[in-house]
């Protein structure tokens, strides 16, 4: 699971991963940074980790694209 977290600055997105993580876990927050780098070019990405169990290969490869798309 990804959840979304509040953040006071406009070009930080804050998330918080655990569990199990899947492809479309990452649909949104996909989303949501892409919208993010369209409105402001450079970005700050929060992440906080808590006991992460699985990660499916749906999402490995969500991140993998996005990750070499903006490398």
């Amino acid at each position: 699971m990804i959840e979304i977290l509040t953040s006071n600055h406009d070009n930080t997105v804050a998330i918080r991963m655990s569990g199990e993580l899947t492809g479309r876990d990452y649909t949104p927050i996909v989303n949501l940074l892409e919208d993010k780098i369209r409105n402001y070019d450079k970005i700050n990405l929060y992440c906080e980790i808590e006991e992460l169990e699985e990660v499916k290969v749906g999402a490995v490869w969500k991140d993998l694209k996005f990750d070499i798309k903006h490398f």
